[in-house]
């Protein structure tokens, strides 16, 4: 097929979900409803541009012109092509700026900014623009939908604009046009990151700036003061603006200034402050604010003097917030109290409660322990085994109470096997029991007061949010009301 207009396509409306379908189709393939009157297509749909990108559909329209999904004739791949509109394809001024936004657009070579492959013009004359094709959406539509942003969100995301905009100012280029519909979020590998869209107004430092003095260029609703006027001396300034207006939008809800029409819009933006972020949000970090605000100064010489140093403020901003989130988690888990059995500890704790058991079963033999022995025996042996345990536990808050639980299931559980085992044990038991109960006592004191007396200091280690790594010591209480006292003594 040779370059040039195409023959006119025609196509139905579904009057249910509205969509188009071919003109061959009589009802709609999703719910069956019949299809309207045949009706011609976009006439530029079908045509092949530049002999490689055959044009598929409409995809949008705004105000400069159409966008077109495209795919290339011989590698297959999906591209987007802008083609102004037809009014405009006379105007000078309209295709100058048309021809600087794909200059401006090609110059910047970023992960974060729109990739512009090729320049053309379709059969009529008019010029277009083919561009990546991104999956995703537009971060006003994810606004529409959910009008605020976690915080950790939004900066994120003005980081990446930021990004974006070091690599185009470092390129000359100024955005001017910083808005949320010109910031695309896309999906790639499960991950999203941003894109820049649109420089069609953006200004190359470089180069005669095509905007006349007092023409307004750019959306009311979030350019900065000095760009509302027309000044011809709009800096990188007006970028930084653009980013706290963004971020204000993603933080409260509302744009920086709103009113029923444009010109409403740009008297609030000559005349008043924006209302504070945290009338909508008292939530809002207090340094989020701050740097929020100082980007979005009215006089262009109180804001950041460039992205630059705007990024480095956000990015100061949150590893601050990311080291308070882990400083916040770390004592709930590293300041629990954690088991630990020392040899002493163990030994006690198997001697007692072969103790206990050698008691329980005693209760069965042919000749009784005298009542007071064994009522002091059972509280002997409680006490080693409680010893025993508290030696793991080093008293601390609930662990005590967790270890006196679970000596009490041990006990009942030793006792109840032997009672069910009916053993008979002869009078030798007696002096059998008090041995290996004092040796339990002995055992399991010296395996509590051995681990309490070791002091050792414990390392803990937390990570910041910068990367470093801060060691704290803790010690016992009771080992640090020792070394206290020896140092009174001193």
């Amino acid at each position: 097929m040779q370059d040039g207009a195409p023959s006119p396509t025609y196509s139905r409306a579904c009057p249910t979900c509205g969509r188009r379908f071919r003109d061959s189709h009589t009802v709609c393939p999703d719910d069956e409803t019949p299809l309207g009157e045949r009706t011609p297509d976009d006439p530029l749909v079908g045509e092949i541009v530049a002999s490689s990108y055959r044009l598929l559909r409409v995809i949008a329209r705004g105000g400069m012109g159409r966008l077109y999904e495209a795919e290339h004739t011989r590698l297959r791949s999906r591209v987007v092509v802008k083609v102004v509109h037809a009014h405009y394809a006379h105007d000078d001024g309209a295709v100058a700026r048309f021809e600087r936004e794909a200059l401006a657009a090609s110059r910047v070579r970023s992960r974060h900014v729109v990739a512009v492959l090729d320049v053309a013009r379709v059969h009529d004359g008019r010029p277009c623009m083919v561009t990546e094709k991104l999956d995703g959406e537009d971060l006003k539509s994810r606004l529409d939908r959910d009008p605020t942003l976690p915080i950790a969100d939004a900066l994120r995301i003005a980081r990446e604009v930021c990004a974006g905009l070091k690599a185009a100012h470092t390129r000359q280029v100024i955005h001017r046009d910083l808005k949320p519909s010109n910031v695309f979020l896309c999906e790639e590998a499960g991950q999203v990151h941003i894109k820049l869209l649109d420089f069609g107004v953006a200004k190359l430092m470089d180069a005669a700036d095509l905007t006349q003095t007092g023409a307004v260029v750019g959306t009311p609703a979030y350019m900065p003061p000095e760009q509302a006027v027309g000044s011809k001396s709009v800096s990188v300034r007006a970028d930084v603006y653009g980013v706290g207006a963004i971020l204000y939008r993603m933080l409260t809800g509302h744009a920086p200034y709103v009113a029923g029409t444009a010109a409403g819009t740009l008297g609030k933006l000559l005349h008043e402050a924006p209302t504070p972020a945290r009338a909508y949000n008292p939530s809002l970090d207090e340094r989020v604010v701050a740097v929020m605000e100082r980007a979005m100064a009215r006089d262009a010489q109180d804001r950041f003097p460039d992205v630059f140093a705007l990024d480095a403020a956000l990015a100061r901003v949150t590893e601050e917030r990311s080291a308070e989130r882990l400083t916040r988690r770390a004592p709930a888990s590293s300041d629990a109290p954690r088991a630990e059995l020392s040899p002493g500890a163990f030994v006690g704790l198997l001697i007692a409660a072969g103790t206990s058991a050698g008691i329980a079963v005693a209760e069965r033999g042919p000749l009784p322990l005298d009542t007071g022995f064994r009522v002091g025996s059972v509280v002997a042996a409680f006490a080693a085994v409680l010893l025993a345990f508290m030696a793991t536990s080093r008293l601390r808050g609930r662990s005590l109470r967790a270890a006196v639980v679970s000596f009490l299931v041990c006990f009942a559980s030793l006792d109840l096997l032997a009672r069910a085992g009916g053993v008979w044990l002869d009078a030798a038991l007696g002096a059998t029991a008090t041995l290996t109960i004092a040796i339990a006592l002995v055992a399991g004191a010296l395996g509590y007061w051995g681990e309490e007396s070791r002091g050792q200091t414990r390392k803990r280690t937390v990570s910041g949010g910068d990367g470093t790594r801060a060691r704290r010591s803790r010690e016992t209480p009771r080992r640090t009301a020792r070394t206290q006292a020896r140092r009174r003594g001193r």
